[in-house]
């Protein structure tokens, strides 16, 4: 009788371990997967606050997503993509241009380079007059 009470006993014992085994397991497993949500928003330069804010950064510098004049924020080919949009407008004569929030420039110059990340986010360097940037550099922004 006291044989199958402590072998009943131990049984119990090691279902307990195994449960709290599972459970720690997954709280470890929640913990890892919540800090490697947060990985990506703490991997980016908290320090620069403009560092991925839309319009101008600084006194060359422009943040915004790459377009048309056509277009501007809002695609009309509704079956392509930003990008295929974007380069086609383009090529029936609508203007790159930098759509940065609430403010549009147009962008001229370095057209190789725009048409490549045309549909992207993109910081682009250059000295703006009036509502154009004359672009000198422009750089995707993952």
């Amino acid at each position: 009788m006291m044989a199958t009470i402590s072998r009943s006993y131990s049984g119990f014992l090691r279902e307990v371990t195994s449960i709290k085994y599972l459970l720690m397991s997954t709280h470890v497993l929640a913990l890892l997967v919540l800090f490697g949500l947060l990985a990506p928003a703490s991997a980016q330069n908290m320090d620069d606050p403009t560092a991925l804010k839309m319009g101008q950064t600084g006194a060359n510098t422009f943040v915004g997503m790459l377009s048309d004049s056509t277009c501007g924020p809002r695609h009309k080919m509704m079956d392509k993509s930003a990008e295929e949009c974007a380069r086609a407008c383009q090529r029936a004569g609508a203007k790159y241009v930098l759509v940065a929030g609430e403010k549009v420039y147009g962008l001229s110059g370095r057209s190789n380079d725009l048409a490549y990340l045309a549909g992207q986010k993109v910081k682009v360097t250059g000295s703006a007059q009036g509502g154009v940037i004359s672009v000198t550099a422009v750089a995707p922004i993952r």
